[in-house]
């Protein structure tokens, strides 16, 4: 049973959006550090003043992925006490990059368990602060065209640029566009079969949110953020189908149309990505290119991240260089698992731990990352680190699988894409995973004080 005994001041609640929307603004944006600590330490505050409102609601048994995110900070701390081989870096990471991650903890928990009581109005804020990133780019567009790309103010530096110091890694974009997109296909899945009074003008916002994401994904010559985006589109259609295929209705079947219309625009994204990106982003040679990759005794260039003109790819049975992406990916992969199964523990760095661990092993190499989220969290935080983070968003799937409201319900689509997103793309990184951690805590605060 929840317990409520104090209402929280709406107006408080607001504010509390108004920070996630600043954080969802700014985030992944170069120089708006200070706007983005500032959302957090507001979104924090607030956030532990509501958490004490509802502590009651913490000794419910859906509050198991709270509690195992809260462990993971624990089992960091001793990390650095007992285990850590490099203790000034580790430091430096637990009282910078991890005290966000903590203030992103707080924000999201105390967020998370108000919304079963936050006002219409409140609500929609913060699906406001899921899209503020897509509403952000989109204000960059306008911006230059109306001329005015000189203002020197967050928005307006033109961060779509790949040459220019403020550009934004199109991993970034992904990252905090895919939640807004697993929410807009959970939001159509409910609406399918909806006799709501505006289904229809609510699918059509849906239908162009979610082609604006996709925009963004082809404009940043982004293939992994477009392969998710079909991934998550064909599973809804999947589901669709199925549910439904008794009670088609035309108007349904017009909207099934606009939604493969979406899924042959991302198909075709694809192919145009390359055929006019940079060969980097080729996956016609993939098989010939692992091959090439997991021959370790006749191939070493793994070991190496610097431009290829100091280090040359070797060919593949083609006869041509491997694709870079394709090797080094395939390559990275296998020895960033076989460097996880030798160091259980973990290096105990978010930030870089497969290239020092790389380094111990093979003094000549100059690796960073694994380009896999999931095999940087093996290394960075060690296994048990890893399984604190798979088991509390296991839960809190399960936990959003079975909640009766919308926003209980969406975690599971939310959570599920990012975990996805985890599998292939550089998302072990301080931003990223601080917004990863405020998901699956916000999304379990939500399924705790919802029912």
């Amino acid at each position: 049973m929840r317990l409520d005994k104090y209402k929280t001041p709406d107006w408080l609640l607001t504010l509390d959006c108004l920070a996630f929307i600043v954080m969802g603004s700014v985030s992944i944006i170069q120089n708006t550090i200070f706007l983005r600590n500032m959302a957090l330490t507001v979104g924090a505050g607030i956030g532990a003043y509501l958490v004490y409102r509802n502590r009651h609601n913490l000794m419910s048994s859906k509050a198991y992925p709270i509690a195992l995110i809260a462990l993971l900070f624990l089992w960091m701390l001793l990390h650095y006490l007992f285990f850590s081989t490099d203790v000034a870096s580790q430091y430096r990471e637990l009282t910078g990059i991890w005290k966000r991650i903590l203030l992103a903890f707080i924000f999201a928990l105390g967020l998370g368990l108000s919304v079963s009581k936050a006002s219409r109005f409140n609500l929609h804020l913060i699906l406001v602060g899921f899209g503020a990133t897509i509403i952000v780019y989109y204000l960059r567009l306008i911006i230059n065209a109306v001329g005015l790309s000189d203002l020197s103010i967050f928005f307006t530096l033109n961060y779509l640029r790949p040459e220019l110091p403020q550009y934004i890694p199109k991993y970034y974009l992904t990252v905090f566009v895919m939640p807004m997109v697993a929410i807009a296909y959970y939001g159509l899945s409910r609406l399918f079969a909806s006799t709501h009074k505006y289904k229809h003008g609510l699918i059509l916002l849906l239908i162009v949110l979610l082609a604006a994401a996709l925009y963004i994904f082809y404009k940043s010559n982004n293939r992994n953020g477009v392969l998710y985006f079909l991934c998550i589109t064909l599973f809804f259609l999947g589901q669709v189908v199925l549910r439904n295929y008794k009670k088609f209705h035309f108007k349904n079947a017009l909207f099934l149309v606009a939604i493969a219309l979406l899924l042959v625009t991302a198909f075709k994204s694809m192919s145009i990505i390359q055929r006019n990106g940079d060969s980097k982003s080729s996956w016609s040679s993939y098989m010939a290119d692992a091959k090439v990759a997991i021959n370790f005794d006749r191939f070493d260039r793994w070991k190496y991240s610097e431009n290829e003109d100091v280090y040359p790819y070797p060919e593949n049975e083609y006869g041509v260089p491997v694709n870079p992406s394709n090797y080094d990916r395939v390559a990275w992969g296998i020895k960033g698992v076989e460097l996880a199964v030798e160091n259980p523990l973990g290096y105990g760095l978010l930030i870089n731990s497969f290239g020092e661990l790389a380094k111990k092993k093979w003094p000549e190499s100059t690796l960073n990352h694994s380009h896999s989220g999931w095999i940087d969290l093996a290394l960075g935080l060690g296994i048990p680190g890893l399984l604190l983070i798979l088991a509390s968003v296991g839960f809190a799937v399960a936990n959003s699988m079975r909640s009766t409201t919308v926003y209980g319900r969406a975690g599971a689509w939310v959570l599920l894409a990012m975990c996805m997103v985890f599998v292939s793309s550089e998302a072990a990184e301080r931003i990223l995973f601080d917004y990863f951690v405020f998901l699956i805590t916000f999304f379990a605060a939500i399924t705790v004080n919802s029912d």
